[in-house]
């Protein structure tokens, strides 16, 4: 790592400074807030009321909040004990989204609560997984995660529910206006 990297490299028990600590602490919230547009996302994709999609992000805010308690606590085999915002990903987004088509929602639940489960099973030898998963196999499978959004990001980027659906310019200018704000964010953000 270089030196000048050391200075912001903490372990488990320490506290960094009050002013880092502070921009940390924001990026956790903005992240745990940016990851709601998932939910958003699936509700208008299931054709889900108001009422639901409301439902949808308060249940995910407590999952995300619970589960970032249950992270950081170190429990046995739960957990790595760092403080690390849990939060609802794009990872299982597109297959979450084929399943509730095909089977509806109980069906996606239970594929959740399976794929969890597997996950909470696999935790503690994903370290010794790492020489089996070098960094551009990790790197196919982030790639392919972001390919499978693609169907649903266009729909949403014009603002079409339906087929058929006219692209309104106020649909097309907001999708401009996230994309170049995700773009500036990742060229200069760094």
């Amino acid at each position: 790592m270089p030196e000048n990297l050391k200075h912001y490299e903490y372990s488990v028990n320490e506290v960094p400074p009050a002013g880092q600590l502070l921009a940390l602490s924001i990026q956790h919230v903005l992240l745990m807030v940016m990851s709601l547009g998932l939910p958003i996302l699936f509700a208008s994709q299931v054709n889900g009321t108001p009422e639901f999609a409301a439902s949808l992000i308060a249940f995910s805010m407590l999952a995300a909040g619970f589960g970032s308690i249950i992270q950081s606590v170190g429990l046995p085999f739960i957990g790595s004990g760092y403080l690390c915002p849990n939060l609802c990903g794009p990872s299982y987004f597109s297959l979450s989204l084929s399943t509730a088509w095909v089977g509806g929602l109980p069906l996606m639940r239970g594929m959740t609560i399976i794929a969890g489960m597997v996950e909470m099973a696999m935790a503690p030898i994903i370290q010794k997984l790492k020489k089996v998963f070098p960094a551009y196999i990790v790197g196919l499978v982030v790639a392919m995660v972001g390919v499978s959004v693609i169907k649903s990001s266009v729909t949403s980027f014009f603002g079409l529910d339906f087929h058929g659906d006219a692209i309104l310019s106020t649909d097309i200018f907001i999708g401009i206006f996230s994309l170049f704000v995700m773009v500036l964010s990742n060229v200069w953000g760094k």
